[in-house]
C-alpha cells in the first residue's frame, strides 16, 4: 500500500514573517509606514523636524530647521502615523518623555512621540517597557 498526502498552503500562510516578539510588533505596526521606516520619513524631505540641527551631529543629510518644521512624527503632514491607536502613541511618548528613551529593541536616533529637539535618544525602550510590565504584576499580585 502506498499513501500519498498532498497539503496545500491556504493562501499567505508562506508568506508569514514569524514574530521576533514586542519589539518586532511594535516595529511593524508603529514604527513602518507602508514599508518605509519611521527614521527615513522624520527629519527627511517628506517631513521637516523642527529642531536643532547640532545636537544630531553625528547623522548626516537630516532636514532640520530652528524654526519651522514637525516636533512630533505625528505632526508630519501627511501624518504617517495616522490610523494607529491613540493608546499606544500615547504610551509611546510618555515612554519617552518619562523613561528618555525611543525604540523598543534597538535605540532610535529620533524622539518620534516627544519633541525631537530633545536630542539624540540614550537608549532604547526594552527594558523600562519590561520594568513597566514586571511592576504592573506585582502589583497585581499584592491586591489578590
Amino acid at each position: 500500500f502506498f499513501f500519498f498526502f498532498f497539503f496545500q498552503a491556504e493562501d499567505g500562510i508562506r508568506d508569514v514573517e514569524r514574530s521576533r516578539g514586542l519589539g518586532d510588533v511594535y516595529k511593524r505596526q508603529v514604527y513602518k509606514n507602508g514599508g518605509k521606516s519611521l527614521s527615513s520619513i522624520f527629519c527627511s524631505s517628506s517631513c521637516t523636524c523642527k529642531g536643532d540641527p547640532a545636537k544630531f551631529s553625528d547623522y548626516t543629510g537630516l532636514n532640520m530647521e530652528t524654526n519651522s518644521g514637525s516636533s512630533t512624527v505625528s505632526s508630519c503632514s501627511p501624518n504617517p502615523v495616522a490610523g494607529r491607536k491613540k493608546a499606544v502613541l500615547s504610551f509611546l511618548g510618555w515612554l519617552e518623555e518619562k523613561k528618555d528613551c525611543s525604540g523598543i529593541c534597538n535605540k532610535e536616533k529620533f524622539y518620534y512621540f516627544s519633541d525631537v529637539n530633545r536630542g539624540v535618544p540614550p537608549k532604547a525602550c526594552r527594558q523600562p517597557v519590561l520594568d513597566y510590565i514586571n511592576s504592573i504584576f506585582a502589583s497585581n499580585r499584592r491586591m489578590v
